[in-house]
């Protein structure tokens, strides 16, 4: 009788593990009504961005505003004790994101007074792939030298005229730019990096990744412009400083991706950054419901900028920017002029890059 029992508490054991490891967790984006209860001032920016920060935008003539004020703590602390767990903020959306695995708490959080709207934005997936601990030793750092000084990247400096702005002493020394994107696999180990002036990382996606163990892409984005291994590979801006930021989950393709490109942007502005180098932009995703329409892509829910060369076609979404651009050059002069008065009224500039 009581091996009987014991294998019945077993099973109930069983089951309960099991049901506990199948409990999903959702991510949910909750907008604010105002900044009421704020305890920043505009008048004191230098709580909330950095003097570098304040220095650029002095000469850009961008005046701080509302919008640069953080969410309200106590909002958030509401938040957090009807259940929910933060996990990103946006100031200028004046939005955060919270993760919860029990649904009515959502409930509840829309019914605070300064609550305006609640969105789904993430479901967590049955599984994601695991890492590569072993990323290290596929770096082997054996290179081939090449007779010009820029190596393999010296076909895109020339067709963009890199080479005769390097002549004239223009290095990117002094300018501190930010790459957004999914992942640096390996740059911390890959030797055309070793002199990069690295101002540190982020990751938005996930705190406790290993941003050089995600996606290749960064990666792939930076060595256009850091590199700096003369007759192997050297890039656009190789005296340059870096921010590498990790928005970008490429475990599932869902609207909370925008959440994290918006707070990597948003850090990118607040430290002082003067260039934004951002390969990302968002239009289908892994429940089509929540695919936007082209229609959709105003700069209202989104600002990206994607650039293929290879494919000869380009698409983005900015304000006041709409359509499709084949990439011959008198297209691609007109969306130049378009971006650069867009980043001289916004204070933001977005960088394209050609992966030849």
């Amino acid at each position: 009788m009581n091996s009987q029992k014991g294998i019945v508490g077993c099973l109930l054991l069983a089951c309960t593990l099991q049901m506990s490891a199948q409990v999903k967790t959702y991510k949910y984006r909750v907008n604010f009504r105002d900044k009421a209860e704020t305890t920043y001032a505009l008048d004191k920016p230098s709580a909330y961005l950095s003097e570098r920060a304040l220095e650029r935008r002095m000469k850009q003539g961008l005046p701080v505003d509302s919008t640069d004020i953080p969410v309200c703590r106590s909002y958030i602390d509401m938040l957090v004790g009807k259940g929910a767990q933060l996990v990103s903020k946006s100031k200028w959306n004046n939005t955060v994101v919270v993760q919860v695995s029990d649904t009515s708490v959502i409930d509840k959080v829309a019914a605070l007074p300064f609550v305006t709207a609640v969105r789904k934005v993430w479901t967590a997936p049955d599984s994601i792939p695991a890492r590569n601990a072993n990323r290290k030793k596929e770096v082997t750092n054996r290179v081939t030298k090449s007779n010009n000084y820029y190596g393999d990247a010296w076909r895109q400096i020339a067709v963009h005229h890199g080479d005769s702005l390097h002549a004239a002493g223009f290095r990117g020394k002094g300018m501190q730019i930010a790459v957004i994107d999914a992942g640096f696999y390996n740059a911390d180990e890959i030797s055309v990096f070793k002199g990069m002036d690295l101002l540190g990382t982020r990751d938005f996606v996930n705190s406790h990744s290993d941003i050089y163990a995600e996606n290749y892409h960064g990666m792939k984005v930076l060595s256009c412009m850091a590199a700096n291994k003369p007759n192997v590979l050297v890039g656009t801006a190789p005296e340059a400083s870096y921010w590498l930021l990790r928005s970008e989950d490429d475990d599932t393709e869902q609207p909370v991706e925008e959440d994290y490109w918006a707070e990597a942007l948003e850090f990118a502005d607040s430290v002082g950054v003067d260039v934004v180098n951002t390969s990302l932009g968002y239009y289908e995703f892994d429940d089509t419901t929540m695919n936007y329409r082209y229609r959709d892509l105003d700069g209202h829910y989104l600002i990206p900028l994607l650039w293929l060369p290879i494919k000869d076609w380009c698409w983005y979404a900015v304000p006041e920017i709409r359509g499709v651009a084949h990439g011959k050059k008198s297209h691609l002069r007109e969306m130049r002029k378009m971006l650069l008065q867009w980043g001289r009224r916004t204070g933001i500039w977005l960088m394209l890059i050609s992966l030849l």
